[in-house]
């Protein structure tokens, strides 16, 4: 946990370092990933690089609502590598199209 002013306030306690930025038609809105989540560091590695992953990230989307700050989370220890391989093969797939 960290607190919403990105101080950490103990040894479990984690920093932002990226933020996802959703737009809506009603507004942008953003989501701060947290150093000490797994998920959320996975996220920032595979996606940090701007605009050109906003297409693929909207697409591994399947729903969306909001829960409670305390509910729980599922795991998932292969997140990463399917992250990487998706932007891997969009990049791909940009570069063939480019040709």
């Amino acid at each position: 946990m960290a607190n919403d002013k990105n101080v950490p306030v103990g040894k479990e306690s984690g920093v932002v370092t990226h933020k996802l930025l959703v737009t809506t038609t009603e507004g942008t809105f953003s989501i701060s990933l947290f150093s000490n989540n797994k998920m959320h560091q996975q996220f920032a590695t595979a996606f940090d690089g701007g605009v050109a992953d906003s297409e693929l990230i909207v697409s591994l989307i399947t729903s969306a609502k909001i829960v409670k700050a305390d509910d729980a989370i599922l795991e998932d220890d292969g997140r990463l590598a399917r992250l990487l391989a998706m932007k891997e093969a969009a990049k791909a797939k940009l570069a063939a199209s480019a040709q």
